[in-house]
């Protein structure tokens, strides 16, 4: 697949940065909705939405109702013309009857926000400036949903699972931005795995490194005020061991939303490196705290414990460990620690057991490495 030069979009999303269509993906969904049969009856909501969404497209941020009315209404009369409010009335009352039926499994979402409190206003020029966003009932949203799942979850062969899915979104949509990132961390994180193992060389390492890279340069314009491109490429050059570079990037990371960055692991593993220690244990200890729910906050703390704390950690590290499973007794990730942890402590039993889960359930890479870098003392059961 070829990069291409792509623009910087100035425009709003309903939700993250990262499923922010592109201004080419807008615009056909734009051209879709405009020659449907139900907007062709609809000629003013149909002319409304073309002239908002232009202007959108063009880095107008903000369209005032007066403006509105100047382009589409001759004779319109501020303070007295009331045709702009009940033509957007309308057309947000078309906008989810197309979207439940002609436009369901339409790739872009294309609304007009709405307030929060009812009877509330929103500010002058926001309420008539659209918003768009992957529509979630696309295929497209779904298989990023599962790339995300399986990223998220950090395991060896989740990684190959993730970078399938989003493969799948790319090929529809080859400037997604979460896609793109996604297959950039999930690279970093294969070569350090597989590095690990001793699968590859020097040269397979960097290739990889380099594809993760371009994922990045692709939607770089689009995604530079997320935290996360910022992030992942701190992380691509951790592997890379630049940890002065890594940290540049982490510091724009953190000026963008450092509550993200604070729990994202591949930093607090920098801090880690970085000689912080402490710190990295600190804020995954506080994120816990926030997200007692969260299985990928206890691994995180647990890990950050069993690998920098003292022999006192282990205690907490395995009490953390034990709530996990309980929440989720067939995490692989679970498995994998406690089967460290009762390495450390020759627990051979112990050790074997979750060995053995983890085999099961059919994490086949993950346990191969976990037989590997966690193994018994040499007079171990």
């Amino acid at each position: 697949m070829e990069l291409g030069v792509e623009e910087t979009d100035n425009i709003r999303t309903m939700t993250l940065p990262e499923t922010l269509p592109t201004h080419a993906e807008i615009e056909e969904q734009l051209k879709r909705m405009t020659t449907s049969t139900r907007f062709q009856k609809a000629p003013n909501q149909a002319a409304f939405l073309e002239l908002v969404v232009r202007r959108a497209l063009a880095g107008q941020t903000k369209t005032r109702e007066v403006t509105i009315g100047r382009l589409l209404f001759p004779g319109f009369l501020k303070d007295e013309s009331t045709d702009v409010r009940v033509t957007a009335s309308n057309l947000r009352k078309t906008l989810p009857r197309y979207y439940e039926e002609e436009g369901f499994d339409d790739l872009v979402l294309i609304g007009l926000p709405r307030s929060q409190h009812k009877g509330s206003k929103l500010p002058e020029g926001l309420a008539y400036t659209p918003e768009f966003s992957y529509n979630p009932t696309h295929n497209v949203s779904k298989e990023f949903k599962l790339g995300e799942y399986y990223r998220r979850r950090r395991l060896v062969e989740d990684c190959e699972h993730a970078m399938t899915h989003y493969a799948q979104v790319l090929k529809v949509a080859p400037y997604h931005i979460g896609a793109c990132i996604g297959m950039a961390e999930c690279l970093c994180g294969a070569v350090q795995t597989e590095y690990v193992i001793g699968y590859w060389n020097e040269a397979e390492k960097e290739e990889w490194i380099f594809q993760a890279a371009r994922f990045l340069d692709r939607v770089h314009n689009r995604a530079k005020e997320t935290w996360r491109l910022w992030a992942t490429g701190a992380a691509m050059l951790i592997v890379l061991g630049k940890l002065n570079e890594a940290k540049d990037n982490f510091d724009v990371a953190l000026s963008i939303d450092r509550t993200a960055v604070e729990q994202y692991p591949p930093y607090l593993y920098f801090l880690v490196l970085s000689g912080s220690a402490t710190v990295a244990r600190r804020l995954a200890a506080r994120y816990l705290d926030r997200r007692v729910d969260d299985i990928e906050a206890h691994t995180t703390y647990a890990d950050l414990l069993i690998e920098t704390g003292e022999e006192s950690d282990e205690k907490e590290a395995e009490k953390v460990l034990r709530v996990a499973l309980k929440m989720a007794k067939n995490e692989h990730s679970v498995h994998y620690l406690l089967a460290k942890l009762m390495a450390r402590q020759e627990r051979a039993d112990e050790y074997a057991k979750h060995l053995e889960h983890m085999r099961l359930l059919g994490d086949k890479v993950s346990h191969k490495l976990a037989k590997r870098c966690i193994k018994l003392p040499a007079n171990g059961a």
